[in-house]
């Protein structure tokens, strides 16, 4: 199904200027069906709660990204509750998804965040998908204070542009290289962190970026995702960098 799916994808890339949006959702709008059927089958009890996070959680699911989910499992759960758990994620390494799992109780869910700025960050874009209803925001109230997670933020974004500078341009990332996705996301994350918006409203009314700046960001970003959309379907080695047998391919595709 999954090998379908990309095929009838990829028939839909034609030019620059495809729409790349209704892709994305499309796309991940059926992991979705995948992960809540899957979960119907798997798991009876309705306290083990399933969460889309991450990039998968966003909205943003590409089709060579990992799917990231959190599963959350009540504090009293049973043996039988953590095989069925074991199960539900064999089973979708089976459908050939690259699943990154978490798997937490209730009770440790926020030590494991505060510890760990990737998983806090993942949880600010979760999507419940299935199980009791649960709302999980780990900024409200915020699990570290803000300026740790910007301190903690600036230093990954220095160690990540540090290691590409090292690697060159020539055949650039499009996720981690300077003025890649990860830039883009950062901002995000900083908003959604400090002032509880997913948007760029609130740093436009606080005057820390203007609506030009936000439509230049979203035009720039729609173009890396058709750029990272078509090579993700392409048979790329790697799924993010733009070497250059895929430069040649795409530019084909684009018609440049």
């Amino acid at each position: 199904y999954l090998r379908g799916l990309r095929t009838a994808l990829a028939a839909h890339i034609t030019g620059r200027d495809y729409d790349v949006h209704r892709l994305i959702a499309h796309y991940t709008a059926q992991i979705d069906r995948i992960l809540t059927a899957l979960y119907r089958h798997t798991i009876t009890n309705p306290a083990i709660r399933l969460y889309a996070i991450g990039g998968y959680g966003r909205g943003e699911h590409f089709p060579a990204s990992d799917t990231d989910i959190l599963i959350l499992a009540p504090d009293d759960s049973t043996a039988a509750d953590h095989a069925q758990i074991e199960t539900y994620i064999a089973q979708l390494w089976q459908l050939g998804l690259d699943i990154s799992q978490h798997v937490h109780h209730d009770r440790d869910l926020n030590a494991a965040a505060s510890a760990d700025t990737d998983l806090l960050t993942a949880l600010l874009e979760n999507r419940q998908l299935a199980g009791a209803p649960h709302p999980i925001d780990p900024a409200r109230p915020p699990l570290i204070a803000r300026t740790a997670y910007i301190r903690a933020k600036q230093q990954e974004q220095r160690a990540r542009d540090a290691k590409q500078e090292r690697l060159g341009q020539l055949e650039p990332n499009l996720k981690n290289s300077s003025g890649g996705l990860r830039d883009e996301h950062m901002i995000t994350w900083l908003s959604a962190y400090c002032y509880h918006d997913h948007s760029h409203a609130s740093l436009i009314a606080k005057n820390l970026m203007t609506p030009g700046e936000s439509a230049g960001l979203h035009e720039s970003r729609d173009a890396l995702w058709r750029i990272r959309f078509a090579l993700h379907l392409g048979g790329a080695r790697q799924k993010n960098t733009l070497d250059f047998e895929q430069q040649k391919r795409l530019a084909a595709t684009f018609g440049y």
